[in-house]
């Protein structure tokens, strides 16, 4: 009896060999059809754009103070050697 499963695990041995390349392909075929199909499915599964809408609109913007707007802008108007650097990177970004 265990010669005959020795004889038998030996026969499916060299017949996986010989059909290696081709059960490889199988197993990656399956997987990436696995994958394919589970993407797809989460494509379906998307919520309706009215949900999504109502979710964007409750969102919270942020936003910045006026007062500190006006306290940035005056101290970019009073620093000459830093406004002059933000002129030269409007005008060219791509200089070092």
């Amino acid at each position: 009896m265990k010669l005959d499963i020795a004889n038998q695990l030996q026969k499916v041995t060299v017949l996986a060999k010989k059909y290696i390349v081709i059960i490889v392909a199988l197993i990656f075929g399956i997987m990436y059809g696995f994958l394919i199909l589970a993407s797809s499915q989460q494509a379906q599964n998307k919520p309706p754009e009215g949900m999504v809408l109502d979710q964007v609109n409750a969102a919270e913007r942020p936003s910045i103070d006026e007062s500190a707007a006006a306290t940035l802008k005056q101290l970019r108007d009073q620093n000459i050697e830093v406004k002059a650097l933000f002129e030269e990177a409007r005008n060219n970004p791509f200089s070092e």
